[in-house]
């Protein structure tokens, strides 16, 4: 036996999948365009640009971010990415306070400006 959609049920259903779609969907591929948006997709190829980032004054080195990173976020150093959002160069440090809790602190590269702090 076939099942048929009434009209109002099919525009009910049309409506949540374009809902989905907005909200779940195209937030995901934004995120994924963004994160692309350095050359290469591999460990070495970031590291080669993070180092001509840093040797030719377009960012600071990691180092110099987190002596200022620890001053508002204390905690170990788990993972460190430099990324390009919104045209700016950022650091996103994964960091582990001693009590357990997770933080990413997205970090402008080029003059040391925290611009968020997530914690998880």
């Amino acid at each position: 036996m076939v099942k048929t959609l009434s009209a109002a049920a099919f525009s009910r259903r049309s409506l949540l999948g374009a809902l989905l779609f907005c909200t779940v969907v195209l937030p995901a591929i934004a995120e994924e365009d963004e994160s692309n948006e350095i050359p290469g997709h591999n460990e070495a190829s970031e590291h080669e640009y993070a180092l001509d980032l840093v040797k030719n004054g377009s960012a600071l080195p990691l180092a110099d971010i987190l002596v200022e990173v620890q001053k508002t976020v204390p905690g170990d150093l788990l993972e460190a990415r430099l990324k390009k959002r919104h045209g700016i160069v950022v650091y996103i440090l994964s960091i582990l306070s001693k009590d357990g809790t997770y933080s990413f602190v997205t970090v402008n590269a080029k003059d040391k400006t925290i611009l968020s702090v997530q914690e998880k």
